[in-house]
């Protein structure tokens, strides 16, 4: 009996031993003791069931709108936690003291929380500070002052030419500071004269150097994921941004808007999935902006299709975000009646197709465009901007399918008439040898019956 007792007790150790433990470390405003460490066992949160995980800390006096961030570790490290990439963060609506209840799932990807006030509090005005190198290291700060416009500023001399960085907090403490990412900067000559300009309601950050508001290219760079996929499309990431993380790419400067920056493809095909990008600073990595110091993942483009895709960037808030309309794809031209209406396609099996039925004998032409309108993108022979399309039928009645490919953005065009089928390419159209009922070759001008890839056309 002793020696099972020993057994059974050697069991529950090693189990014991072996469990998972889980922690949150975040800014201090939220958490027992110091911020972001994973090894404060009084964070330590527990479980009646080995599956859900809870931790409940008293007293904290939080403002509103201040966005705490905290995530879970494991086992008092961060080789593993959640969310594994970034902090996530909560906010509360009014200031006061808070009582804050954490809860993970094991198996899910981010914690949660949930938020009691308990009372009221008054906080007194944030004394805000910029720390950094431009200020010597990331330990000492320098408090700015507030002018009339409610402006806050910190003015730096006999700054050495160098690559600085920086951030603004408030009250000397990592729980509220701006950007998320550090703020880049640089400059070019010594003896400089930096100052730091902070708008405590927009979060916006401003630098003149020697008198002078710094100049920056902002460039987009990046690259695809489809939905549900691990890895990165490259393929479909260069056909969005050009070619894939290439901070060089002039084309993908980014255009002053306002006080923003703005970068568009205005006409791309895209599956379902998400770009997966960042904004950099002066054709380098060194600068660079994403979601904190991870990529910027795009919120999801829920079907395949043309669209028009833009990327906005704030260089006060450092904040960015992505829009994109979805542009209906039609068939233009003689051949469906006018060069003015468009007849829309449908997208069926990756491509789209239009049946034009009971045509008149006769020749047309026509195009592909997008959203109805020339100021998008069309395709017609040769691909994009390309030719119209010429269609020559002999019979009345005939149908006419038309396909067009997005990937390859090439047209073609099924013939169907009494004296059979002949599927043809625009590019085939366009090159094929021409001959007269004699066997002679004939050019793309010639007029009367004329034989082309084994078959009779009538041109007019």
């Amino acid at each position: 009996m002793k020696r099972l007792f020993t057994c059974l007790a050697m069991m529950a150790a090693v189990l014991t031993a072996s469990a998972t433990t889980y922690t949150v470390a975040g800014v201090s405003a939220v958490v027992n003791g110091a911020e972001w460490d994973p090894a404060n066992t009084a964070n330590d949160m527990t479980s009646s069931d080995g599956t859900n995980y809870q931790l409940t800390v008293t007293g904290k006096t939080l403002k509103a709108g201040v966005n705490y961030e905290y995530k879970v570790v494991e086992d008092h490290a961060w080789t593993v936690s959640y969310p594994q990439n970034g902090n996530t963060s909560f906010s509360v609506s009014a200031n006061g003291v808070y009582t804050i209840n954490y809860s993970y799932k094991v198996g899910d990807a981010l914690p949660t929380v949930t938020t009691v006030k308990t009372s009221d509090a008054e906080i007194g005005e944030t004394v805000w500070s910029v720390i950094g190198t431009i200020n010597g290291d990331w330990d000492t700060d320098t408090d700015m002052t507030k002018d009339a416009d409610g402006i806050y500023s910190a003015t730096f001399t006999d700054i050495a030419a160098g690559e600085y960085k920086f951030k603004v907090r408030a009250d000397h403490d990592w729980t509220e500071a701006y950007p998320s990412s550090d703020y880049a900067l640089n400059v070019s000559a010594d003896n400089s004269t930096v100052t730091i300009k902070f708008n405590a309601t927009s979060h916006a950050i401003t630098v003149d150097v020697n008198g002078a508001a710094e100049e920056k290219t902002y460039t987009v760079a990046g690259t695809y994921r489809l939905v549900g996929a691990t890895e990165d499309d490259d393929v479909v990431g260069a056909r969005l941004f050009g070619t894939v993380w290439d901070a060089s790419l002039t084309a993908n400067d980014m255009k002053a808007s306002g006080n923003s920056y703005r970068w568009a493809n205005a006409c791309v095909f895209l599956p379902q999935g998400n770009a997966v990008y960042k904004v950099c600073v002066n054709h380098a990595w060194t600068e660079s902006y994403g979601d904190g110091e991870a990529n910027k993942v795009s919120t999801e483009i829920p079907a395949p299709g043309f669209y028009d895709f833009s990327i906005s960037f704030d260089p006060a808030t450092k904040n960015l975000s992505e829009a994109f309309t979805l542009l209906n794809i039609g068939v233009v031209g003689s051949l469906v009646g006018s060069w003015d209406n468009d007849v829309l396609m449908t997208y069926v099996d990756g491509v789209y197709e239009l049946t034009v039925s009971d045509v008149a004998s006769g020749s047309y032409e026509f195009k592909v465009r997008a959203n109805k309108s020339w100021n998008w993108a069309d395709w017609g022979q040769g691909g994009r901007s390309g030719s119209n399309v010429p269609v020559m039928i002999t019979a009345d009645k005939a149908d006419v399918n038309i396909t067009f490919d997005p990937i390859a953005e090439t047209v073609s065009f099924e013939l169907s008439e009494a004296a059979g089928i002949s599927t043809l390419t625009a590019d085939s159209m366009k090159d094929a040898a021409r001959y007269n009922l004699q066997g002679q070759r004939v050019g793309n001008g010639y007029r009367g019956v004329t034989v082309m890839n084994g078959k009779k056309y009538m041109v007019k």
